[in-house]
């Protein structure tokens, strides 16, 4: 039994999920992906609604016609907001990928996947949606965008799973550096983790081996700095928080200027000036450490499947 079949078991929490799952019609899609405005208040206006992002622009319309309701704010919040970190200083580009990457985690999963966040959004986008969301109040729209279901893609897993997926990567490069596994049966090698890791066997190489555009490109390593960011991104979050108590009842309403201001003050101003643990250590007042994240998963999940933990939360 996997282990959203026995979350579901336990618990039910997950009832409605398949209205994430229902074809967002193509003509409507850009008015959707307006909808997040987190850059509101950023100088750089341009930015606001501009998708640089590889697996964007490359795709183009194409991303779209294939997009389901419930990838598509997520998958937007990414790429756009990604952006936000880069041009800021002759120093530009960022400390760090796991630097850059936390503050896409951030913004996609930390906001995106929160109950404010979709509080405030979530008539914008019945609207925008009314065939598919006419039916589904937020509680279930919100519990379903952040259901724990094994996957097959990395950009569609949920905050539970998404971590196997770049281990199973690490691990397959790590052994193709090191000439202990051949390209030749890197395709095999994948489908053998898949199924270890996440009980899942690709149909084809396109939604296995072949999904990702990083190998591809020569950007081996690239993979453990979404984990990396990942753990960054609950300890700004938490000490964005600590600062404005306020936070997400902001988020609530739709404002995304404090916490973006926070983010341009500690993290995005000082580009690489300083080493990448130098500015974590800046902002947050402490080292690299997984606690934070783990406490997040654990009271966030705990509460949607009513499973009782000890974890503290960065967000709603």
């Amino acid at each position: 039994m996997s282990l959203h079949d026995r979350l579901v078991k336990q618990n039910g929490a997950t009832e409605g999920v398949a209205v994430v799952q229902r074809p967002a019609a193509a003509a409507r899609q850009p008015a959707a992906a307006a909808a997040p405005e987190v850059a509101a208040g950023d100088p750089y206006a341009e930015l606001k609604g501009r998708i640089h992002h590889a697996c964007i622009a490359k795709l183009g319309p194409e991303l779209f016609k294939q997009e389901t309701t419930g990838d598509l704010a997520e998958r937007v919040l990414h790429a756009v907001t990604e952006q936000l970190t880069l041009d800021r200083t002759p120093l530009a580009r960022g400390a760090s990928l796991g630097l850059h990457e936390s503050q896409s985690r951030m913004w996609e999963n930390l906001v995106g996947r929160s109950r404010p966040f979709w509080e405030h959004f979530y008539p914008a986008l019945q609207e925008q949606f009314r065939e598919q969301l006419r039916r589904v109040d937020v509680e279930t729209f919100y519990r379903a965008v952040n259901v724990v279901r094994p996957s097959l893609i990395r950009v569609e897993a949920d905050e539970i799973t998404y971590n196997l997926h770049i281990m199973l990567r690490f691990e397959l490069e790590k052994a193709l550096l090191e000439g202990s596994l051949r390209v030749e049966a890197l395709p095999e090698a994948w489908t053998e983790k898949m199924r270890s890791y996440l009980g899942e066997t690709p149909p084809s190489d396109a939604d296995g081996v072949m999904q990702d555009i990083h190998w591809s490109q020569g950007s081996i390593g690239y993979f453990p700095t979404y984990s990396l960011g990942n753990i960054i991104s609950v300890q700004l979050f938490e000490a964005a928080r600590k600062a404005h108590p306020s936070l997400l009842e902001e988020i609530r309403r739709g404002q995304f200027s404090t916490l973006l201001g926070w983010m341009r003050q500690h993290v995005h101003r000082h580009g690489r000036k300083f080493l990448p643990r130098e500015i974590l250590k800046r902002a947050t007042g402490s080292e690299l450490t997984v606690e934070p994240y783990l406490g997040y998963l654990q009271r966030k999940f705990g509460e949607i499947y009513g499973v009782r933990t000890g974890g503290a939360a960065a967000a709603e």
